[in-house]
């Protein structure tokens, strides 16, 4: 029986030692899988980023191509309103010269704003109190004017546009030009 306890213990042993040994392999193993894991979704979410520069990049270039051709389409439009007003102009001498030229006198209440702003061209005028301006001017030549009811613009074209800003001097060097040089 001696032998045999011997056998039990060196198969103990030899038991503890193999479970010993399994643990430590296991134990890397484990380790070496959970890398592994965090490695895979590594590689994913830098496929996913990759994913989204690549649209984030075409995004970027639709822009930048919808904006150069919003440019072509705004170049073509003002040398389409420069031949217009052109032919206006010829059509005007064709017709006896008639030239209507428009002055937006300044409010009372606009005033002192506008005359602390240059020239006071711009979009709404608003005064620091409650008054505000119906009348905005988008393009040279051009007079916009907001229905107070229906919040509706209406714009109209004329051969001259004075601000309310614009000073008397500037309408008469205008209409002096024009009655000097009635062609041009």
């Amino acid at each position: 029986m001696h032998c045999t306890v011997n056998v039990d213990q060196f198969e103990t042993t030899r038991y503890r030692q193999l479970t010993a040994a399994l643990t430590l392999c296991a134990m890397p193993s484990l380790a070496l899988r959970q890398a592994l894991d965090a490695l895979h979704r590594l590689q994913q979410q830098t496929d996913q980023l990759t994913a989204h520069h690549t649209r984030a990049a075409e995004a970027e270039a639709a822009a930048a191509a919808a904006a150069g051709e919003a440019a072509a389409w705004e170049a073509r439009f003002m040398r389409e309103r420069v031949v217009r007003r052109a032919l206006h102009e010829q059509l005007q001498v064709l017709r006896g010269n008639i030239r209507v030229l428009v002055r937006v006198r300044p409010s009372l209440q606009l005033l002192p704003v506008l005359l602390a702003r240059p020239s006071g061209a711009g979009a709404l005028l608003r005064n620091p109190g409650t008054a505000v301006s119906c009348i905005s001017f988008p393009l040279e030549g051009a007079l916009a004017v907001v229905d107070a009811a229906s919040g509706r613009a209406r714009e109209f074209e004329f051969d001259a546009v004075f601000a309310p800003g614009a000073t008397q001097q500037q309408a008469r060097l205008l209409v002096a030009q024009h009655a000097q040089h009635p062609a041009s």
